[in-house]
């Protein structure tokens, strides 16, 4: 019992070998759940196929983690290895959370721990294990970039934040920050915080990142035609996806999405006891960096902004980020009660030894966190299984009859999840989104040119493109799409 009193951690490892089990069965049995992560594939696929800069390839997204997956790729590695890579990092972060925050002083030691074992078994955390998707790797970019500024390690801090910037929007923001203290700073004579701004190596933080996005805003610039195209085809997508499906009254939507991201969704993450975190408020105050504090709420802005004005999806995913910011409130809120609950009842029972009621009540409220964190993997495991046999049977049945089409023969789609199940050479594939101009001007020259090929994608889609040839295979209706998926042949 000493050793446990004395290194908590080993408490996360039970926990650790749970999420490991989980995700290895999860990874083995059923595909990736998020469509984007096929569609990253395809592109770093389409990358690699061309050998050379596109950055009109990457769409909307930023191109890092694209160029993280091309190595893979290389290897003869399919979208499944990434899934494993998000796994190994995602069972390793929370260790590194806990070992840098661990403390002497009582309070720290414990919410390190506590903060660890919410990452280990927080549902949506799980569940990007699985995925192919960038969000591992960026929730460690920002876990090490947190770290290497709290040790002003400021190169290191500015590096990571560079790899950031290029992998997810969210940190956009931190450079914008940054600038804004350091005028605070220059400009304000009598506002003494932010020493850190003193730092000579600090301005990197702010030189690397931003050049970094102002070049890639050229770039697009250049390539897209149109200034930040990224953004407007982003709110273009969402706004249109988010029309077909939503209903009802319009001002009651727009009053849900105010707390959405900052109430709903953690929520629907933790449970209950997000209530705490209310309590946890002051002393994250008190005992985290300014820098900790102003990051995470301009990355809950950004994505609730992002949400409000319909330029993204309002994904769950979104959220990942932040889980850590969460845990510290809501573990700052444990030992908050835990401290006022015993004072009251230290009170009543004066024979009790304060710290003996301190304890049991800290050891009660954590339990209930622990537990209705299993509660909500509970939850969220039925529901990642109801929505894989809904989704993805349609998907998978339509990849099975693709293999069985003619060798070497070439398949136009714009469906990245069918293409990546096939497992069929990449090389076979013709990437287009089939409802653009584009595609039609590529399909019309090989049709004309007397080439037999293939059309893949969803019904709707392909009902322009009947005209080249004839149906030979339609799925079932998938009940999220409410729509099949068509195979066409085309050409003699």
């Amino acid at each position: 019992m000493n050793f446990i009193k004395k290194n908590p951690y080993v408490l996360l490892i039970p926990f650790s070998f749970i999420t490991l089990f989980i995700g290895f069965y999860y990874i083995n049995h059923f595909p990736d759940l998020d469509t984007d992560a096929y569609a990253h594939y395809s592109i770093a696929r389409q990358l690699y196929i061309e050998g050379k800069i596109n950055p009109i390839i990457h769409w909307v997204w930023l191109p890092l983690y694209h160029y993280i997956q091309i190595p893979f790729i290389a290897a003869g590695f399919g979208i499944t290895a990434l899934r494993f890579l998000s796994l190994i990092l995602g069972l390793l972060i929370p260790y590194i959370i806990y070992f840098y925050y661990y403390k002497d002083e009582f309070a720290i030691k414990k919410i390190s721990f506590l903060v660890s074992l919410i990452c280990i078994t927080s549902p949506i955390y799980i569940l990007m294990e699985t995925a192919a998707q960038p969000e591992i790797i960026f929730f460690l970019l920002l876990v090490l970039f947190f770290i290497f500024f709290d040790k002003e390690k400021y190169l290191l801090s500015s590096i990571v934040l560079g790899l950031g910037v290029m992998l997810r929007y969210e940190l956009w923001v931190v450079p914008i920050l940054f600038i804004v203290f350091y005028l605070f700073r220059k400009f304000l004579s009598h506002f003494h915080k932010f020493e850190f701004i003193k730092k000579r190596k600090f301005i990197l933080n702010i030189i690397i990142p931003l050049s970094l996005m102002i070049i890639w805003t050229v770039i697009r610039r250049i390539t897209d035609g149109v200034w930040f195209y990224f953004i407007t085809e982003t709110k273009g997508f969402a706004t249109g996806v988010i029309d077909a499906t939503s209903s009802g009254n319009k001002l009651q939507s727009m009053f849900t999405d105010i707390y959405y991201y900052p109430a709903y969704i953690p929520y629907m993450l933790f449970g209950p006891v997000l209530f705490l975190s209310l309590f946890g408020l002051k002393n994250i105050y008190k005992n985290k960096s300014i820098i900790f504090i102003s990051i995470n709420v301009l990355i809950l802005l950004f994505i609730s902004f992002s949400w409000m004005t319909k330029s993204s999806l309002g994904l769950y995913r979104h959220f990942t980020i932040l889980i850590p910011f969460y845990s510290f409130l809501i573990g700052f809120g444990v030992y908050a009660v835990s401290d006022y609950i015993s004072h009251r009842l230290h009170t009543v029972l004066k024979k009790t030894e304060f710290e003996t009621i301190r304890r049991r009540t800290s050891f009660i409220l954590i339990l209930s966190v622990v537990l209705s964190q299993v509660f909500m993997l509970y939850v969220w495991s039925s529901a990642w299984l109801d929505y894989s046999k809904q989704t993805f049977g349609e998907r998978i049945k339509t990849a099975e009859f693709i293999k069985t089409l003619p060798q070497e023969s070439i398949i136009y789609t714009d469906e990245a999840s069918v293409e990546i199940l096939s497992n069929i050479e990449m090389s076979r594939f013709k990437r287009f989104w089939l409802t653009t101009d584009l595609a039609l001007d590529n399909i019309q020259k090989d049709f004309y040119d007397n080439k037999t090929f293939y059309i893949v994608s969803w019904s709707d889609r392909i009902e322009k493109y009947k005209q080249f040839g004839n149906i030979i295979y339609t799925s079932t209706v998938d009940k999220v799409y409410n729509k099949p998926l068509q195979v066409l042949k085309a050409g003699k």
